[in-house]
């Protein structure tokens, strides 16, 4: 191994590093792991590491695949530690950690490789192999897309599937509704536009619907003329749009804010009175032919998750960016007596001031999944493009972020940049059009554009 480390260049430099600093390691017998250790210290990008493990792969070469991947997973074992004990630099350990991922997939991402592994055994009738779909689809997922794919459905599944941005989970509930094609899957959404895109990307055998879209044919028609995009009096809004989307039954004292800046005894006088107007004024709103009290889209969605309704025709419901789904939203799925499939990522939870709260942190699962690394198939598909250089530092974001939950983000093989042409470069976020000409014309006043 030491013959073939010399004949690389920063195997070369790393020498002459630890002969400087470290003499007596070069005098041992394990002096040309040492080397190996110290150039993938010294490698200041995943791509270093993953192509020095490359160089290594020779002909030539006295060492296995697997003698260099398990020194690799000690060193990753060890910067772990170092980092979380001692605190030192993050990156470290996460190019290690990239490289090793990139170099663990490259014998299941090719298709009809790994096929005694990748084959699923026969389940459910008009089930295919993982095997025979992939030589028929040119499929290329990773090895936790894989493990999700390799689960067999089960009538009272309820699955959780933890997704990070860019792993590929929409790609993964393809694939397994192509696995299926005898089964019939509801894929229930929360935004329209994105259930319209979806429709597109979906087989046959999934129908693509909103919650809203699945009440309204019972409750939505009846209420039509009395739909609203606001409610007033706007005290009264938030108790009833947040009685809307909750899981309760009934109209109770907690629905109520308790934020009148009053003293206590206050307080709780005052929210009994508004808990009596609101029960009243709910009644006015679910009442067809009382048109003083409009309503909005919750309200008939609430109706329908009160009216405990069946949802039929359908063997699988999946729920696709389930950390935006509201308590009644999910009610309603899983009141349902077939396998559930929630799909979503914590981080990225926009719909919070709808009430919508993580239905993935909230609900006991009987099996859970976690796409955790960024494909490079899935970024070509969905043209959602970051390297390791974007992953690293969105991993440290997590990390800070949400170290309770914190699992490490991997980038595709492709390079990517963070450094930005200009200083101050910065992005505005808008919900509507509007917000942005108002943010894009204060700027330009101002002069900053």
């Amino acid at each position: 191994m030491y013959d073939l480390l010399m004949k690389i260049p920063k195997a070369v430099d790393a020498e002459k590093v630890i002969s400087e600093r470290f003499p007596e390691f070069l005098k041992k017998e394990s002096k040309a792991w040492c080397i190996f250790a110290t150039v993938i210290l010294l490698s200041e990008k995943v791509n270093d590491v993953y192509h020095f493990y490359q160089s290594l792969m020779t002909a030539n070469s006295d060492c296995s695949r697997h003698d260099i991947t398990d020194a690799m997973y000690c060193l990753a074992s060890f910067l772990l530690h170092f980092k979380i004990t001692f605190g030192i630099n993050y990156g470290l350990h996460y190019r290690v950690y990239s490289a090793l991922y990139w170099i663990e997939n490259e014998s299941f991402t090719k298709e009809g490789e790994g096929s005694q592994s990748l084959k699923i055994v026969k389940g459910l009738p008009g089930q295919q192999s993982i095997h025979s779909y992939g030589v028929n689809s040119n499929l290329h997922l990773t090895n936790e897309q894989l493990r999700i794919l390799n689960h067999k459905l089960q009538p009272r599944d309820i699955i959780k599937i933890n997704a990070l941005a860019g792993t590929g989970k929409t790609t993964t509930i393809i694939h397994l509704a192509q696995l299926y094609p005898q089964m019939k899957f509801l894929n229930i959404m929360f935004n329209k536009t994105v259930c319209e895109e979806a429709k597109k990307l979906f087989p046959l055998n999934v129908t693509c619907k909103t919650a809203h879209s699945i009440a309204y044919a019972q409750w939505g028609l009846r209420l039509k003329h009395k739909l609203s995009s606001k409610l007033r009096p706007h005290d009264l809004v938030p108790d009833l749009e947040h009685y809307a989307g909750l899981n309760d039954s009934k109209l109770l004292i907690h629905h109520v804010p308790n934020n009148f800046g009053q003293t206590l005894q206050v307080i709780a006088n005052h929210r009994s009175l508004i808990l009596e107007d609101a029960v009243q004024i709910w009644q006015k709103m679910i009442d067809k032919d009382n048109k003083s009290q409009r309503i909005t889209h919750d309200v008939y969605l609430k109706l329908y998750q009160l009216s405990k309704t069946k949802i039929i025709g359908y063997d699988c419901i999946m729920v696709d960016e389930a950390q935006d789904s509201n308590p009644a939203m999910l009610n309603i799925v899983m009141s349902q007596r077939l396998p559930v499939i929630l799909v979503g990522d914590p981080n990225q939870q926009i719909y919070g001031f709808r009430g919508a709260k993580n239905a993935l942190q909230n609900i006991r699962s009987t099996h859970t999944y976690c796409l955790t690394k960024s494909n490079s198939f899935y970024l070509k598909l969905c043209s959602f493009r970051f390297g390791p250089e974007i992953a690293y530092i969105a991993s440290c974001c997590l990390e800070v972020l949400n170290s309770s939950i914190f699992t490490t983000l991997v980038g595709s093989k492709q390079p990517s940049c963070i450094d930005g042409k200009l200083i101050g470069q910065y992005a505005i976020i808008a919900r509507t059009n509007v917000q942005l000409f108002n943010e894009a014309f204060r700027l330009c006043v101002q002069k900053e554009i």
